[in-house]
């Protein structure tokens, strides 16, 4: 496969998701085998790009900044196929809300790379790709990585500010790395809320004999 399909794949696995229709991924109430399963693909885009954006920067001042990529790479997709399973097979309704979320990151993040390649000479459509995928990782924990982001952010200006050798470059670091942080625990977070709302459904009868 060509690097423009590979770049593509997670889209086409995503997007069957979102297009399917309403029953597809859930048998009843809160979810189902299915909708574990698409939770789980969600979580591993989701996951594996997170991690991948927030060591980019961090792994490339590394000794072994390919294998430092892909150590992150498969620990955020691990987290996020756990997470995404769990929150597919106990909440349903905030599966949907990460598809319909990841949806938005996805056109905000195609729009912004296509706006870049008509404006950089040497951005091309693999990377409109890319950063589509950043936005579909974005989108599906909105919450928590715009917090991470943004505390990363703080964060890496105040080390800039007050220790120059820094840089810009570790700003940066420290954003994208906050960013992929929060974005984890989102996941990490809704899994076990999901898990708590399907415990608090369960109807508990005690008798107590006399």
């Amino acid at each position: 496969m060509n690097p423009l399909g590979r770049a593509l794949l997670p889209f086409l696995v995503v997007g069957g998701l979102m297009l399917a229709p309403p029953g597809a991924l859930s048998q009843s109430g809160n979810g189902s085998t299915g909708a574990a399963i698409g939770g789980a693909a969600l979580g591993a885009v989701s996951g594996s790009m997170l991690a991948l954006s927030g060591g980019l920067v961090a792994c490339n001042r590394t000794l072994y900044p390919s294998r430092c990529s892909r150590i992150t790479t498969v620990t955020g997709a691990v987290v996020g196929v756990a997470a995404g399973a769990f929150i597919g097979w106990n909440d349903r309704s905030g599966l949907d809300d990460r598809l319909e979320n990841a949806a938005w990151g996805t056109l905000v993040g195609a729009a912004g790379g296509v706006v870049m390649k008509y404006g950089l000479q040497h951005y091309g459509w693999p990377d409109v790709a890319a950063t589509s995928a950043v936005g579909l990782a974005f989108g599906a924990s909105v919450e928590g990585a715009s917090i991470g982001l943004a505390v990363g952010a703080v964060t890496g200006l105040l080390l800039w500010q007050f220790h120059p050798s820094v840089g810009p470059g570790g700003a940066v670091a420290w954003g994208l790395a906050g960013m992929a942080v929060g974005g984890l625990a989102d996941w990490v977070v809704g899994a076990l809320q999901g898990a708590g709302s399907d415990i608090n459904g369960i109807p508990m009868q005690f008798s107590i004999p006399w």
